[in-house]
């Protein structure tokens, strides 16, 4: 389970906090597909246009249509500790009671970049 925040590179008040599932140890680049009380989307992470590999560009689609933004997805030196609290990866262990609760409070179900 992932931490990380995302918004518009501009603007640094525009980032908020997300989730991203996988079963892997970092967000690859690559398509997530998602299922939500609110219908199907997905998120498309790709290299961000500056090269740093802490940030990455995403595109989210859904059936309004697509948007895409930057996300922080690895620690940054200078990121205010405001945000910083949030970008952190914890590991789900299956048979932990920890983990069911955490799944039971997340709408949220990934795997792998269908691109792997």
């Amino acid at each position: 389970m992932h931490g990380i925040v995302c918004g518009d590179a501009t603007k640094l008040q525009s980032f908020k906090p997300q989730v991203v599932i996988t079963n892997t140890g970092e967000i690859e680049h690559g398509t997530y597909h998602y299922k939500s009380n609110y219908g199907p989307y997905s998120y498309t992470f790709t290299a961000s246009s500056n090269g740093a590999d802490a940030l990455l560009t995403r595109e989210t689609t859904s059936k309004k249509g697509s948007t895409k933004d930057t996300c922080i997805v690895k620690e940054l030196k200078d990121l205010p500790p405001v945000l910083a609290r949030y970008v952190k990866t914890d590991k789900l262990v299956q048979g932990d009671p920890k983990t069911e609760q955490v799944l039971k409070n997340l709408a949220l179900i990934s795997g792998m970049p269908v691109n792997k």
